[in-house]
């Protein structure tokens, strides 16, 4: 999947940039007698960045294939920002977040009326029916300090309450985590 992957690294100056791939190394090995590729030994070398990042268990497990699935890029940013934030899950637990957050870290075009914003994020939280059993939208309504009259949206908090699948793999998700530190702390 990465070996085709290049990561460009460009300084705020333009001055100096940096061209690389995550992997730096790959290949396979298999016993002489079996020619069997399932049972082929596979190695990789990957770049000193992700290598450090792997050592010092800066990321997290999360499902590529449905984050890539999504059409919209709403959809793909709001199911890996759920993957990578959701650690704390438990089937009691909801996933709490204000729309201007939303605009602010994926973006998403910030529109005239917030309104319109608060529709999109609707639209792609009803397009996530594998991860997202349900939500709630809490609006805050302010009046309408330029026309004097009416009121606007200003801001919403969206309530996400997680599918049980999905609850169960990022439960599953945080033991393999456990699993890594645990082991990483014995070999010490």
């Amino acid at each position: 999947m990465l070996a085709k992957t290049k990561i460009h690294l460009r300084s705020e100056t333009d001055d100096d940039d940096l061209v690389f791939s995550p992997i730096a190394d790959l290949g396979y090995f298999n016993d002489k007698k079996s020619r069997d590729a399932a049972k082929a030994t596979v190695y990789i070398r990957f770049n000193t960045l992700i290598s450090q990042a792997i050592l010092s268990r800066s990321w997290r497990q999360i499902n590529y294939e449905r984050v890539m699935g999504a059409d919209l890029y709403l959809v793909r940013w709001l199911t890996k920002m759920l993957s990578l934030r959701f650690v704390y899950a438990a089937p009691s637990k909801t996933y709490n977040i204000k729309l201007s957050t939303i605009i602010e870290n994926s973006g998403v075009t910030l529109y005239d009326r917030l309104s319109d914003n608060l529709k999109l994020v609707e639209h792609a939280l009803s397009e996530m029916t594998d991860i997202v059993a349900r939500y709630t939208i809490e609006k805050q309504i302010v009046r309408n300090e330029l026309q004097g009259k009416g009121r606007i949206l200003a801001d919403a908090k969206i309530v996400i309450r997680p599918t049980t699948a999905f609850t169960i793999e990022q439960m599953k998700t945080n033991v393999h985590e456990n699993r890594l530190d645990n082991a990483r702390i014995a070999e010490d």
